[in-house]
């Protein structure tokens, strides 16, 4: 997949998981303001942090913002066999109820 696609996908996936996690609090009735905290590799480059803050955006969020620390972290693969300690952006979209 080229990274266009690769982006455009992403966009789309981050777009819809904050429309679809609004609407379920909505429908559960929770009120005030739901916090959605995304990690980003700095090694995995699907995409890019105005992207992603472009894509919460459009998704409900009000605001979001990037934590000033970057974070050095594990992550384990899927058949647990490896793993990996990478740095990563956190990020915090608020989405008003």
């Amino acid at each position: 997949m080229r990274d266009h696609a690769r982006i455009k996908a992403n966009k789309s996936l981050y777009t819809k998981t904050s429309i679809a996690l609004k609407e379920a609090a909505q429908k559960l009735q929770v009120k005030g303001a739901l916090n959605l905290w995304v990690f980003s590799s700095n090694l995995n480059h699907k995409i890019p942090k105005d992207d992603l803050h472009d894509a919460l955006t459009a998704g409900g969020a009000s605001e979001v913002q990037t934590d000033d620390h970057v974070y050095d972290i594990w992550s384990g693969s899927n058949d647990g066999v490896r793993q990996q300690r990478f740095k990563t952006n956190l990020h915090l979209a608020t989405i008003t109820l």
